[in-house]
């Protein structure tokens, strides 16, 4: 119940607390779930669930594709994706692995599908940098699911990552490794530090190529960035990284080129890792 209740309240869907309180208080009356009181009949008396139907198109959508993928409004499409879901996990089970639909494609149909995508977008465009920082980071969490067969397989490593994680965090031992944000290490300092991803149109990030003010913002940040570390100081970039489903092959950012030569010692990596 509590899932219901925080993943069907989003992205509004029309439907008030009154309406979704019935729902859940008839599903906890019959000794079911919401998904089986559906398919029961007993939420009809809710608008556009009178006659639930699974979707039609069993298929997902390119990525690039930014139109609507259900006229349904509200809470109807709410449930249409869900059972879309279930069928699709119900088939992969029965068929196995490397057969079906890639968890990475799911997860950006849900995306799309709910109009949660829709939601950040305009957000985004109004210039809340809350928004634009979820759409990166689903962004990356698309990137990541990628490398896995199924969800159970994802949640399971990040599982560990997390049970490692608060083992660092509960030890005292001086060598752990802290990962954060530059904005979140400001004040902080450290023996050596690691800035990742320094390349062009990620930092400086693509919003701040055509804007001095943000661009300058960018080269300030990547300063602070540096004057974290009291010893050493390593400045990576990848030759090529994952977008989607997609490799781009990306500059070497132009902070790195602005560093006097007499202060860099260069590391190239020639290991072939794709």
């Amino acid at each position: 119940m509590v899932s219901f209740e925080r993943s069907v309240q989003c992205v509004p869907i029309g439907v008030g607390e009154k309406t979704l309180r019935a729902i859940t208080d008839i599903a906890s009356k019959n000794g079911t779930d919401i998904l089986v009181a559906l398919k029961s009949g007993l939420l009809g008396f809710v608008r556009g669930l009178n006659t639930p139907t699974l979707l039609e198109d069993r298929t997902y959508p390119d990525n690039k594709n930014n139109g609507s993928y259900n006229n349904k409004p509200g809470i109807a499409n709410y449930f249409d994706i869900i059972l879309k879901l279930k069928a699709d996990m119900e088939d992969k089970v029965e068929d196995g692995p490397g057969i079906g639909v890639r968890l990475a494609d799911m997860i950006a149909f849900i995306y799309k599908a709910s109009g949660y995508e829709a939601m950040l977008k305009n957000g985004a465009l109004k210039a809340d940098e809350l928004d634009r920082n979820r759409i990166e980071n689903i962004g990356e969490l698309i990137n990541a699911s990628h490398e896995f067969e199924s969800i159970v397989d994802f949640l399971d490593q990040s599982a560990v990552d997390d049970f490692r994680e608060n083992l660092n965090d509960s030890g005292k031992d001086a060598t752990n490794v802290s990962l954060m944000t530059i904005h979140s290490a400001k004040g902080l300092e450290f023996p050596v530090v690691f800035i990742v991803g320094l390349e062009e149109r990620l930092f400086p990030h693509a919003r701040s190529l055509d804007n001095e003010l943000s661009l300058e913002e960018e080269r300030r940040l990547c300063y602070v960035g540096i004057t974290r570390a009291k010893e050493k100081i390593y400045l990576t970039w990848s030759k090529k990284r994952r977008s989607g489903k997609e490799y781009k092959y990306n500059m070497p950012s132009r902070f790195l080129r602005e560093i006097p030569e007499n202060l860099i010692e260069e590391i190239v990596d020639t290991y072939e890792y794709y």
